[in-house]
């Protein structure tokens, strides 16, 4: 037998795993302990991790999977106490925190939030603002005798609002 047939048989045992991964059911997600408890048919499996390292930190990667879809769920060290999902049939949520740095991605869209604040609300605010500047705008032409102003200052008002909605559909209320 030549010397690479020989290191590739060796590869092949050191690949193989005692404990072999299983597909499952997802039962629950716990987003906050960023676990789930996913059921092979026979009995659930509680604790099984999200993300590489489940150690209390706010620091963290998720894909929650959606409650009863398949996943695949792989042993840590060979340890079946010590489970992890590998691969997901349906994500509900992609979820990314670094410090004070979020990102949120689900069916009802993106929230990007850092330091307390977030996106869509710093946006809603600001088109609160503008649209107080507008409506002042208008009187003050309306007084001023600018009276053919004000139609196309309804009408900026109005394409705020749009802009606004638009924004609305995008981002995520962040809860």
């Amino acid at each position: 037998m030549s010397w690479e047939s020989e290191m590739n048989k060796a590869l092949q045992k050191f690949r193989k795993r005692d404990v072999p991964t299983f597909s499952g059911e997802v039962v629950s997600v716990d987003q906050e302990q960023g676990t789930c408890v996913v059921n092979d048919g026979d009995m659930d499996h509680p604790d099984v991790r999200l993300s590489a390292v489940i150690d209390g930190r706010k620091d963290a990667f998720y894909l929650f999977p959606v409650v009863g879809s398949s996943v695949l769920v792989a042993p840590i060290n060979e340890d079946l106490k010590t489970l992890y999902v590998e691969q997901y049939s349906e994500v509900e949520q992609l979820y990314f925190n670094k410090r004070s740095t979020a990102f949120k991605a689900n069916v009802n869209g993106f929230v990007i939030a850092r330091g307390g604040e977030d996106l869509r609300t710093i946006i809603d605010d600001l088109v609160t603002e503008i649209n107080k500047v507008n409506t002042e705008a208008q009187k003050i032409a309306t007084k001023a005798g600018a009276a053919d102003s004000v139609p196309k200052l309804v009408e900026s008002y109005t394409k705020t609002e749009i802009i606004a909605a638009r924004f609305k559909k995008v981002l995520a209320e962040n809860n």
